[in-house]
């Protein structure tokens, strides 16, 4: 069973992830909330991409970001 889990090819489709994960996303903000973000680009936790998309939603919905 364990090995099956594995091999799924999208996580984010099966129940409970599917709706865990959603759970766990992080949404906007108010835009009258300054935000301020940094990373590194070679963080192994994060993948910087991960982070340029949240940016990117955080401007669609007016926020206030700085990056670093």
């Amino acid at each position: 069973m364990q090995r099956r889990f594995l091999a799924v090819s999208n996580l984010t489709q099966i129940e409970p992830w599917r709706t865990l994960l959603a759970r766990n996303t992080v949404g906007t903000l108010p835009p009258s909330l300054p935000i301020f973000i940094a990373q590194g680009e070679n963080d192994q936790t994060v993948r910087p991409q991960v982070t340029r998309d949240y940016v990117a939603k955080l401007c669609a919905a007016h926020s206030r970001v700085t990056t670093l």
